[in-house]
């Protein structure tokens, strides 16, 4: 599953730096924790003010999807994006729709399987949670009407690595260029990580929590 699933995982900042910190951890989620999707043509993957049943995160392993939401441009998805990343580290509603416009196959990232591995291979720099407490942070930063459920600018993810996998975290290669990161470790914040467990049931003045990695 690692050989296979690994790669496309990694498509994703987040995971290549937790592969290179925690690879059993990431090992174990591709084992336990994804599994695949195919679409046809016109299929939908999730509405507009859907809360999921069973939230995952979605990753293009081949076609084209759209990614359609009133007050914004439509976007296509292809192989090395992905979708509903905010299902992982917060409540979540979705807030478009992702419907495929060719037959489509995908990688999905089950949270409440990736929540149990991120606890179960839980080293003394939890990195998930840091991750999930600075990217709930984003969010409640920005208007309701910008929030998506697609990567876009307003979230800085290369910013958020920085704080939770230190300054000297290199996140150089881009997904179009098919190279692993090369990552280099500062010394965790240890202020950062024993915050970490209080942190998980706060709630700010939007609503947003982080409650899933614990």
């Amino acid at each position: 599953h690692y050989e296979i699933n690994g790669p496309v995982l990694q498509y994703h900042p987040f995971f290549r730096c937790y592969n290179k910190t925690n690879p059993a951890a990431v090992r174990q989620v591709c084992h336990q924790a994804m599994s695949f999707l195919t679409l046809a043509r016109s299929d939908t993957v999730f509405c507009e003010g859907e809360v999921p049943s069973c939230p995952k995160m979605f990753f293009v392993l081949s076609g084209r999807l759209l990614y359609i939401r009133e007050g914004a441009d439509a976007s296509s998805l292809i192989q090395g994006q992905w979708a509903a990343e905010p299902v992982l580290w917060t409540k979540w509603v979705h807030q478009g729709v992702l419907k495929a416009v060719t037959d489509c196959s995908l990688l999905c990232l089950d949270r409440e399987q990736f929540c149990h591995v991120a606890h179960t291979f839980r080293t003394q720099d939890f990195y998930p949670a840091e991750y999930a407490i600075e990217y709930a942070d984003c969010l409640n930063t920005l208007d309701k009407g910008s929030l998506m459920d697609i990567h876009d600018r307003s979230v800085d993810i290369d910013d958020i690595l920085r704080k939770v996998f230190g300054e000297d975290t290199l996140v150089t290669d881009r997904r179009a260029s098919g190279m692993m990161t090369k990552l280099m470790r500062r010394k965790s914040r240890k202020s950062a990580r024993e915050s970490t467990v209080s942190a998980c049931d706060m709630h700010d003045e939007r609503g947003f929590q982080v409650g899933h990695i614990k």
